[in-house]
């Protein structure tokens, strides 16, 4: 059968059948799987992020998708992707591909890859583990339905909540790396976040008192799948108890209903009760897990 598969890098003409099977594989593995068409023209206009992007197709139906994406200060740290349709699993078209982008991460001299699994998702967690990764940590995915939650009034207080614009990157990812690295990762960098801020359905802001921002949040409007994805919620050290998480999440919910869209979600890493238990009084549930994985990887001269 992999004599029959025809691998290519990801263009243009590819967008149509990306879009398919990702409706596809929501179905098929109960997944919630959403590609802007921002993002699509972004990955275009970036020919090292386009090469990195190879998809699978079986005649003329795309049947696996695989990435190697750089995301780290340089470069030395990468992110995994790989979704192989159901139909094509345990036939080495997996193996083939994840050979193919383990490829790339050489090229660039990469030392750490991380990859996401779904607990749910036996055959993903089997893959990575044969390969050698290790858990990293686990995160608990929460959801949040909007049809029934009216506007929440915002806590009173002195501060004001303004948009992210391209000047504030480098602060932003100061307040990321300050609130998310832990021992053993790697720095986020301004390429990571230039995607983030070049998409017109993510809106990322700061919550500003007394000249300082204290906090930010980020939210996806996921239009495809009719929900908002709540990420990088973070309160910088000196406010946090400070009632700043609340208010980012209230803002976060206002502009999702805003949108229009039925579902609020986020992720939350298993190990920050706090931060759990906030999500839990606004009136999130944990519906799946996540497992973040990472491997070393190992160059012989």
């Amino acid at each position: 059968m992999l004599e029959e598969i025809k691998i290519k890098s990801f263009e243009r003409d590819d967008r149509v059948n990306i879009k398919n099977f990702a409706r596809e594989i929501n179905h098929l593995d109960k997944l919630e799987l959403s590609i802007p068409e921002q993002l699509f023209e972004y990955i275009l206009s970036q020919p090292h992020l386009r090469e990195n992007i190879i998809l699978a197709y079986h005649k003329e139906t795309l049947v696996a998708f695989a990435a190697c994406i750089k995301n780290s200060q340089e470069g030395k740290e990468a992110s995994f992707e790989l979704i192989v349709h159901p139909s094509y699993r345990n036939k080495r078209l997996g193996t083939m591909l994840y050979d193919n982008i383990s490829k790339k991460a050489k090229e660039y001299n990469v030392k750490v890859v991380t990859a996401f699994a779904k607990e749910h998702m036996k055959y993903s967690v089997k893959f990575l583990e044969n390969r050698g990764f290790q858990i990293h940590k686990y995160m608990w995915k929460m959801d949040c339905c909007l049809q029934d939650i009216d506007y929440r009034a915002m806590p009173k207080g002195a501060y004001y909540i303004r948009r992210l614009t391209h000047e504030d990157i480098k602060n932003y990812v100061d307040i990321m790396n300050a609130g998310f690295k832990k021992e053993g990762d790697v720095l986020y960098n301004e390429n990571s976040f230039q995607i983030l801020l070049s998409n017109p359905d993510e809106y990322v802001f700061f919550i500003v008192q007394q000249g300082k921002v204290v906090a930010t949040a980020a939210i996806g409007l996921q239009k495809d799948i009719n929900r908002g994805y709540i990420h990088n919620v973070t309160v910088c050290r000196a406010y946090r108890g400070q009632g700043f998480g609340k208010i980012a999440l209230t803002h976060c919910i206002n502009k999702i209903k805003e949108a229009g869209l039925y579902k609020a979600a986020l992720n939350v890493d298993g190990e920050n009760k706090n931060a759990m238990s906030l999500y839990e009084k606004i009136g999130f549930v944990e519906v799946d897990t996540d497992i973040m994985f990472k491997l070393e990887l190992q160059y012989t001269i």
